[in-house]
């Protein structure tokens, strides 16, 4: 159906906006590892605290590092464009890159060395350090076993459960109720590669043959044109791989039209380079009444973790679950008999 001139003109003028949206900054780990372009000499690079470290901050910076302070007495963890989007709820800047972003990111990373927050508070999941496990000796080894031993609490349960998601930083946002309820997490980085969404059809088919359980996946993604096609082709792909007599189940957790519009949630502009993006404009008009893209850093974190535990808890037999807990704390016990020295009780999850 053709669009009218209205619609027309407002879908070209949110495209038009988008072009001139600047691109992300870089995080400051990878403004410190990745070579520069320019041929400078070691004498004249600036090697220190950021821009905006110290000295006379302007009423801007003064308000953004307030609400930042605030925010650290709210949550133990966000990644930095959780922290700007929060930031634009509260009136503190504006929704765009280089007059709301870029000015959250400096003040951070300038606290962050001033000592005026931790530096864990800001999640980065996209380095992994790799090292080959050792041990100091053979007792040490028995111990880390004890203390790693996580019993399956599902089996039993008759079905698994797997949280997808696009987006590498927000995994250590809400690894701590992933870990409580010890389900998978599966961040696709985007867009899932066949390989990926492969394997993971044949756990779930393993899973199925083995001990007849059902797969629910729950999956969070931007409200965008590529958190759609990666959305989809989840819903899809995985039940083609497994077969279809494998039952896998499939919900868009988030990001929903209905959830952009209760919690009335910071739109941007579609991206101008997605080849879907008119197609997407038009779409987001149809749904929330206005045209744009919304990424899940948008959701405050209090609701994307009671989004994902509400999810998980919903499967949850409550009794069959007490009962492989005092079976791991049992056996648990077993393995500390293996070694010398007391067995605490602290190192559960719960």
């Amino acid at each position: 159906m053709a669009l009218d001139a209205e619609l027309r003109r407002r879908v070209h003028e949110a495209l038009e906006d988008g072009q001139h949206d600047a691109p992300d900054l870089e995080s400051e780990d990878q403004q410190t590892n990745n070579c520069s372009t320019t041929h400078e000499t070691p004498a004249r690079r600036r090697i220190g605290r950021p821009k905006g470290s110290g000295g006379n901050l302007s009423p801007t910076s003064k308000r953004i590092r307030e609400a930042v302070l605030e925010l650290t007495e709210q949550y133990n963890r966000m990644t930095v464009r959780q922290v700007f989007y929060a930031l634009t709820v509260r009136g503190v800047v504006p929704k765009t890159e280089n007059l709301g972003y870029r000015p959250v990111q400096r003040q951070v990373l300038a606290m962050r060395h001033g000592g005026l927050i931790p530096w864990d508070f800001i999640a980065d999941g996209t380095r992994i350090r790799r090292q080959l496990d050792t041990w100091d000796d053979a007792e040490d080894f028995i111990e880390e076993v004890r203390r790693s031993y996580r019993r399956n609490r599902w089996q039993g349960q008759g079905f698994g459960v797997e949280v997808w998601l696009e987006k590498d930083a927000l995994a250590e946002v809400i690894l701590p109720v992933i870990n409580k309820w010890r389900v998978p997490l599966m961040v696709s980085r985007g867009q899932s590669s066949a390989t990926y969404l492969h394997s993971a059809a044949m756990y779930a088919k393993r899973c199925y043959e083995r001990n007849d359980d059902a797969s629910y996946i729950y999956a969070l993604y931007d409200y965008d044109g590529g958190g759609d096609r990666a959305s989809r082709a989840i819903a899809t792909q995985l039940p083609a791989f497994a077969g279809e007599d494998v039952p896998i189940y499939f919900e868009r957790l988030a990001l929903t039209p209905a959830q952009i519009v209760r919690w009335n949630l910071p739109l941007r502009p579609p991206k101008p380079k997605d080849p879907e993006a008119k197609k997407w404009a038009v779409k987001s008009l149809a749904e929330i009444g206005r045209v744009g893209a919304v990424e899940l850093d948008a959701i405050p974190l209090n609701l994307l973790i009671g989004l994902v535990e509400n999810a998980i808890k919903r499967h949850i037999n409550t009794f069959a679950w007490d009962i492989e807990r005092q079976i791991e704390e049992e056996e648990r016990k077993g393995l500390g008999a293996l070694r010398m020295g007391p067995v605490d009780k602290e190192d559960d999850d719960e």
